[in-house]
Order: structure tokens, then C-alpha cells, then sequence
């Protein structure tokens, strides 16, 4: 009998301990999360513009504005809704008109405006190098050029 009520209070403390565990890492993760939003979803709900988020889709074509050197401002568009974006620094060389893109920064519902402070480019998983390196005609080889 006792052995039986010693590991059902062993249980229950080991259960209490783990959710107290939990909630306060939760409550201590709760400021690093970002969440991903398309900018319909954006707009369909109320944002604190203290809440970091992340919203992605296609830079409009005709959007892309260079400001004053590394200032920039375009819209991000899901084909249902679009959102303005402004960004200081710099970009990524994939970036451009009609490509994919996930910003990450503060909605300012008052004036529509995302201010982002990092820019992410998607891309396909396909790497084509710039220029493939040419055969060898004389050794019918492709040349190695690293160590060993």
C-alpha cells in the first residue's frame, strides 16, 4: 500500500514540475517567436505594432523603389491582398521585381506601412553556376583545382 501511494505522489509531482517547466519556458520564448503571414492574412487581422512577424510573397513588378542608397521601398503581394514594405540596408543579389521574398520587421497598421528590418530572397534548390568550367580537349578532362 504504500509503495503504491509513494509512486502516485511521485507521478503527480513529476507531472506538476514538468508543466511548471513548460509554462515558463513558454512565457520566456513567447518574445523570440516570429510568426509567418501572407499579407491577406496580414491585413485580415489586428497587429500590435509591437509584434514581430514575418510576411512573404512576390515583389510587384513596378513596386521597387531605391531611395537615397540603401533605402528601399516595394510591395509584397499574395494576388489577394499587398502590403507596401520599407527596408534600409542591404539586399540580397536575388532580389527583384516578381520574385519571391519573406520579410522580417513591424506592422505599422496606422499607415499600412511593414517596416522591415531583414529581407530573405526564396529561391529554387537548384545551384547553376555561373559559367561551368570547359573540358580539356588534349586530356578529355574536366581540370581540378583543389587540394591533393
Amino acid at each position: 500500500m504504500y509503495h503504491k501511494r509513494f509512486s502516485v505522489r511521485s507521478v503527480v509531482l513529476c507531472m506538476a514540475l514538468f508543466s511548471v517547466a513548460m509554462v515558463t519556458l513558454l512565457y520566456a520564448l513567447q518574445d523570440k517567436l516570429v510568426y509567418f503571414r501572407y499579407p491577406s492574412e496580414l491585413l485580415a487581422k489586428k497587429w500590435s505594432h509591437e509584434q514581430r512577424l514575418r510576411i512573404g510573397g512576390l515583389v510587384l513588378v513596378g513596386s521597387l523603389i531605391r531611395r537615397d542608397g540603401m533605402k528601399l521601398s516595394f510591395v509584397i503581394t499574395d494576388e489577394k491582398a499587398s502590403i507596401p514594405v520599407t527596408y534600409t540596408g542591404v539586399v540580397p543579389d536575388l532580389f527583384g521585381e516578381n520574385k519571391g521574398v519573406v520579410v522580417e520587421g513591424y506592422y505599422m497598421s496606422s499607415d499600412g506601412v511593414f517596416v522591415a528590418d531583414k529581407v530573405f530572397v526564396k529561391h529554387d534548390e537548384q545551384y547553376k553556376p555561373k559559367q561551368a568550367p570547359q573540358k580539356n580537349e588534349k586530356f578529355n578532362e574536366v581540370p581540378y583545382y583543389g587540394k591533393g
